[in-house]
C-alpha cells in the first residue's frame, strides 16, 4: 500500500511520495498514534485500523481519532524552538524580547523570539515561536501570530509544544469523558473547535482591545452551570489557553506568584488576558486556594472539578508546599476538589538517564517516525526517580485518603522525560488497571469533541502505572 509521507530530512513542506513505507498497518491494539507519519497531512480525520494479531487473523478496529497531522506544535518543529543555550540542539538562541531577574525565586526569567514554519492549512499571519526561560531552562513555548493592527502578539491557543502538556490535556480530556463532564465542558458551544480560521477570528475581536491585565477573582456563581478548573503555575500561560479555548464550559482560574512571569506571559507569549472563561490571579496559591476553601464551605463558589499542577523554581523543582506531607497547601486543595471526582493533574520532572534521553531526543527529532519507541518516564533509582515515588504518594494519601476512593497513577510523556501524575476521585483503580481502553476512548471522544489537534488516545493512557 503506497501512502504519502511528509518529507522529514529535510522539513520540506511538500509532499514524497517514498516506498519505505509501503507496507501494510502494522499498528497493534490501541496504538492508533503510529499512524501519525503513514498519513497525509491535513485537518483531523477519522482513522480505520487493520490489526493483524498474532495468530495472523485480521481484524479492524474502527476508532474515532484526531491524528497529529494538523498539530501547530508537531514535535519535528521542536528544532525551531529548542535552542542553543545550555548546549541545546536547535537551530539558533532566538532574539531575546525580555530578560528581567525574579525576585520571586525564579532567577532569570527571559523570553526569546525563534522563527516558526507555518503548518499546513495555517493562517497566512506571520508566526513565531516564543520560548519563556528561567536560568536557560524552558518552562514554556508559545506559537504566536503577530500583525502591525495589534498592540501584543497572540498565541495560538489550539498548539501545545511541549509533549507533556499534550499529555496533560490528554489526561484531563480522559478525566472530563469518564466522569460525565463531556457536555457541560462544551457548552455554551455545541462544539469547541480547534481550526486556524476560528482562532483568527477570535484574535481580531480582541486585536484593538488589548489592556493591562487586570487581576482580580470572578464574582460568586450561585449556579453550576460550567465545570471549574485551576491552573497552578502559568508559565507562558499554554495550558489554561488551551483549555479554555477548547471547553467553552470551563471556568479557567490561573495562579502565578511572580509578577514578571505574568507580564512575559501576558505581553511577550501572547496569553490572552480577557477571555470570558478564563481569570488570571497573580499572588500565591496557597492564599487563593485558602480563600477558594472558605467560599466553597460557605456556599458562594462550586468546587474545583480539576487541578492542574505546572510549577517549578529557578532549581527546576517543585516546591514543597504542593505536594509534602505537611503541606497546608494540599490540605487546602483536598477540602476545594469535588468530593465525588475532583480530580488533580501535575507535572513532574522524572529524573531519567539524562546521556540517554539527550541522545534520543537528538535522534527523534531528525527521525520523528521511530520516536514512539523513545524511552520515557523515570528511573526509580535516580534522585529524582525517588523524589517523583515521595510526591505521587503523597498526593495520593491527601487527597484520597489511605482507603479513600479514587485512582492515582503516573504517565509517562513522549519524547521527555517528564511524568504527569493524576489523582482523581471519579475513576476507580481495578476499572483503569483492567479497562486501560476505556481511558484511551474517553480521551478519545471527548478530544475529538473539543477539536484537539493531536492524537490524545494513546497520550491519556501512555506507560501509565497505578500508584
Amino acid at each position: 500500500m503506497r501512502l504519502r509521507v511528509f518529507c522529514t530530512s529535510s522539513r520540506c513542506p511538500h509532499w514524497t511520495q517514498s516506498t519505505r513505507y509501503d507496507r501494510r498497518c502494522s499498528v497493534h491494539g490501541t496504538n492508533v498514534a503510529a499512524l501519525r507519519t503513514f498519513a497525509p497531512r491535513g485537518p483531523a480525520r477519522s482513522v480505520t485500523t487493520h490489526v493483524q494479531s498474532q495468530s495472523r487473523q485480521t481484524k479492524t478496529l474502527a476508532l474515532q481519532c484526531t491524528t497529529d497531522n494538523a498539530d501547530p506544535g508537531h514535535w519535528e518543529y521542536s528544532p525551531e524552538w529548542w535552542g542553543t543555550q545550555a548546549g541545546g540542539w536547535g537551530h539558533d538562541s532566538g532574539r531575546t524580547l525580555f530578560s528581567h531577574h525574579s525576585q520571586c525565586g525564579n532567577g532569570e526569567i527571559t523570553v526569546t523570539a525563534h522563527g516558526a514554519s507555518s503548518p499546513p492549512s495555517s493562517t497566512e499571519l506571520e508566526q513565531q515561536w516564543r520560548v519563556l526561560r528561567f536560568n536557560n531552562t524552558r518552562q514554556s513555548v508559545s506559537r504566536v501570530l503577530l500583525s502591525p493592527e495589534w498592540l501584543l502578539p497572540h498565541a495560538d491557543a489550539t498548539c501545545l509544544a511541549f509533549e507533556y502538556l499534550k499529555t496533560m490535556a490528554s489526561a484531563a480530556a480522559a478525566a472530563i469523558g469518564v466522569i460525565g463532564m463531556t457536555e457541560n465542558a462544551l457548552q455554551p458551544s455545541a462544539h469547541a473547535t480547534g481550526n486556524h480560521q476560528n482562532v483568527d477570528r477570535q484574535l481580531q475581536m480582541h486585536a484593538r482591545t488589548m489592556e493591562p491585565p487586570l487581576v482580580t477573582h470572578r464574582s460568586p456563581r450561585s449556579s453550576r452551570k460550567g465545570c471549574r478548573a485551576l491552573c497552578i503555575g502559568l508559565g507562558g500561560g499554554s495550558l489554561p489557553n488551551f483549555l479554555s479555548h477548547h471547553f467553552p464550559g470551563l471556568l479557567v482560574d490561573a495562579v502565578e506568584l511572580d509578577p514578571l512571569v505574568v507580564t512575559a506571559a501576558t505581553d511577550y507569549m501572547g496569553f490572552p488576558s480577557h477571555r470570558p472563561n478564563m481569570q488570571l490571579h497573580q499572588g500565591d496559591a496557597a492564599d487563593y486556594i485558602l480563600k477558594a476553601v472558605s467560599e466553597v464551605h460557605q456556599g458562594h463558589a462550586d468546587p474545583v472539578d480539576m487541578v492542574f499542577v505546572d510549577a517549578f523554581d529557578a532549581n527546576d523543582d517543585v516546591p514543597a508546599s504542593l505536594w509534602s506531607s505537611d503541606s497546608a497547601v494540599l490540605d487546602a486543595l483536598s477540602k476545594v476538589l469535588h468530593p465525588e471526582h475532583g480530580t488533580l493533574v501535575m507535572n513532574l520532572h522524572g529524573g531519567g538517564m539524562p546521556a540517554v534521553n539527550a541522545l534520543v531526543a537528538l535522534f527523534t527529532s531528525r527521525l520523528p517516525f521511530v520516536s514512539q519507541s523513545a524511552p520515557s518516564g523515570y528511573h526509580r533509582n535516580t534522585e529524582k526517580g525517588r523524589a517523583v515515588q515521595q510526591i505521587t504518594q503523597n498526593l495520593r494519601e491527601k487527597l484520597l485518603g489511605r482507603d479513600g476512593q479514587g485512582c492515582a497513577f503516573t504517565l509517562s510523556v513522549r519524547h521527555q522525560s517528564n511524568i504527569v501524575v493524576v489523582v482523581t476521585r471519579g475513576m476507580d483503580a481495578d476499572a483503569v488497571q483492567h479497562g486501560r481502553i476505556d481511558l484511551k476512548h474517553a480521551a478519545l471522544r471527548t478530544g475529538s469533541a473539543a477539536g484537539y489537534l493531536f492524537e490524545c488516545g494513546s497520550r491519556s493512557c501512555r506507560g501509565l502505572t497505578l500508584i
